[in-house]
């Protein structure tokens, strides 16, 4: 007969409606303490659009409680035999250069199940979205970075220095389920350009580096956690940057080998209401069904998590003391050690068996093709065997062209330049014997052609076939 009677927080300004914020939904517009996102028609709208079979998927995965698919053996082979299938038919320009710079991505099981556990065991989907991954990595780290894992040494000082102050970050814990939770604070943003392109070489850091190795964040998904106190992105102009940020997050979001399972947008201000429905045309309609706003005090959000399996610990609270600026300091430095004994350990195992997973910028690169003559260390290669050309040309004596050979040799050495042959296993480092005499075929193959002799002619006028085709007297 009478509705809920909803009392007013003394801790929070009443909603009210603003020139540029949607109007509340229902009598009053009194939130406080709830969980909705922006306007309750559009997520009804969405649901409806969708059948009930999606609907019940959407809120398992929201809540982490999703009924996962046994990965017996049968399935993964099957699985993964579909996706090699795929991969082989591709014609995609980043996802054969990365096959080709490293060999053992063909055979590199981790790999592949990341992608096929990002797209529900799709090979079709995991395929296209492998291709998205490479794509967006050479736009955002450069082509020297396709096939390198990201580490912290190949960020840029920007992304570093920003993120030393707690804007994005990994929790420390997971949920009830298991996931990963990333944490985002607005009121630490950077909007400079520079800035929001390091934000994205970060997002993709410490995103990759929570779901390498661990199953359960790649099958349950990873979720998102955004905090957004006061009203400092309702500044003049906000909207159209929070435009110019959303959308390569959602792009970066899909190209990248994990699921979001649930975004959370948590704040104390009624006015962020508008932003809200700004973040939701911004996403995709399954991310955009999987986004939940939390408006209270920091307390009631708190206990607003609680409900979808997240024990935030005081995060917000941490947040504003900036405890969490120094946590993320802590890891940075964890991860630079990390990182540092890593890459002694690849250098001690190439030193040992002589083969390296990928080539370096300054790695030539031996064999016939395309790949091979358009790698940059290659054209270098080829304008030294140029210059050398005119001696090599004059030198008379065999050993006169082996001493230019070992003289190029020891240029290219020199030059912190080495000569890698392709192995299913990666790329082998020649030694000097096997250098030099990839010098001397690069000589012979840089020679002048040489202008062919004219056929001959028969008195009458007609080709003389009996010279063309006795293999004694035919020229070659």
């Amino acid at each position: 007969m009478y509705g809920a009677y909803n009392p007013p927080m003394p801790s929070l300004p009443e909603r009210q409606e603003s020139p540029f914020c949607c109007k509340p939904t229902g009598e009053g517009g009194n939130r406080q303490g709830r969980t909705y996102i922006g306007d309750d028609a559009d997520l009804a709208n969405d649901m409806n659009a969708v059948s009930f079979e999606e609907r019940e998927k959407v809120y398992h995965d929201i809540h982490g409680v999703s009924e996962l698919p046994e990965e017996t053996t049968k399935l993964l082979s099957t699985c993964l035999e579909q996706l090699d299938a795929c991969i082989a038919k591709s014609r995609h320009t980043n996802l054969a250069k990365a096959r080709f710079l490293r060999p053992k991505l063909d055979t590199d099981r981790d790999f592949k199940l990341m992608f096929l556990r990002s797209t529900e065991y799709d090979a079709v989907k995991a395929t296209r979205r492998m291709c998205d991954y490479f794509d967006k990595k050479c736009e955002i780290f450069g082509e020297d970075m396709l096939v390198k894992r990201i580490t912290i040494s190949d960020l840029s000082e920007e992304a570093i220095e920003c993120q030393r102050s707690g804007l994005l970050m990994m929790l420390p814990f997971k949920d009830q389920s298991g996931r990963p939770i990333q944490f985002f604070d607005f009121s630490k943003i950077n909007w400079d350009p520079v800035a929001i392109r390091s934000h994205a070489q970060w997002f993709w850091y410490i995103i990759m580096n929570a779901v390498e190795g661990d199953a359960t964040a790649q099958r349950r998904g990873v979720l998102s956690v955004s905090y957004a106190p006061g009203s400092g992105l309702l500044e003049p102009g906000s909207c159209g940057r929070l435009r110019g940020l959303l959308a390569p997050a959602e792009s970066i979001s899909d190209a990248l080998p994990f699921k979001l399972s649930c975004t959370h947008m948590c704040y104390d201000d009624p006015r962020f209401d508008f932003l809200m429905q700004i973040i939701r045309v911004a996403a995709s309609r399954r991310n955009r069904l999987r986004m939940r706003g939390h408006y209270g005090s920091p307390i009631e959000i708190e206990y607003s998590l609680l409900s979808f399996g997240i024990v935030s610990q005081n995060t917000f609270q941490r947040s504003r003391q900036g405890d969490l600026a120094k946590q993320n300091c802590e890891y940075i430095e964890t991860q630079l050690r990390k990182e540092k004994r890593q890459a002694e350990m690849e250098a001690e195992d190439e030193a040992r068996t002589g083969i390296v997973m990928y080539p370096r910028p300054n790695d030539i690169l031996i064999g016939r093709g395309q790949s091979y003559r358009n790698y940059p260390a290659a054209q270098v290669f080829y304008k030294i065997i140029d210059t050398y050309m005119d001696q090599y040309l004059s030198s008379k004596e065999r050993f006169e062209k082996v001493s230019l050979s070992i003289d190029v040799v020891s240029a290219l050495r020199a030059a912190g330049y080495r000569m890698l042959q392709r192995k299913p296993s990666g790329w082998e480092i020649l030694d000097a014997v096997s250098e030099r005499q990839k010098v001397a075929v690069a000589f012979r193959s840089r020679l002048p052609k040489k202008v062919s002799s004219p056929r001959r002619v028969l008195a009458n006028g007609e080709a003389n076939t009996d010279f063309e085709s006795d293999p004694k007297r035919r020229r070659v």
